[in-house]
């Protein structure tokens, strides 16, 4: 397993401070956690999180995600998103298994 740390150059929305962690044999994406670098509302003070990926067929999906946020009205609130069955398709099986309109 690889560790990187990351901190963006500049505070944009979008960017994150924090880890992504690599499979060392392959370099596919496993885990990337921290923390939002800007905040996207005057409302959110700060938000961190967690997502755990899978390789399925060479494609990297996420798995789990975990969001905690904390507000400045609110409190704060907590988030848990899991993937499961996530199987790439191809152009050919989507195209013959879709509903004909």
């Amino acid at each position: 397993m690889l560790v990187f740390q990351v901190k963006p150059r500049a505070k944009r929305l979008g960017l994150f401070k924090g880890h992504i962690y690599l499979d060392a044999r392959t370099g596919t994406l496993v885990r990337s956690e921290g923390s939002i670098v800007k905040s996207p509302s005057l409302f959110i003070k700060s938000i961190h999180f967690v997502e755990d990926y899978v390789d399925i067929a060479g494609f990297t999906f996420t798995s789990h995600i975990h969001s905690e946020v904390n507000t400045r009205v609110v409190g704060s609130a907590v988030v848990d998103i899991y993937d499961q069955d996530c199987q790439p398709v191809s152009f050919g099986t989507a195209a013959a298994d879709a509903p004909a309109l």
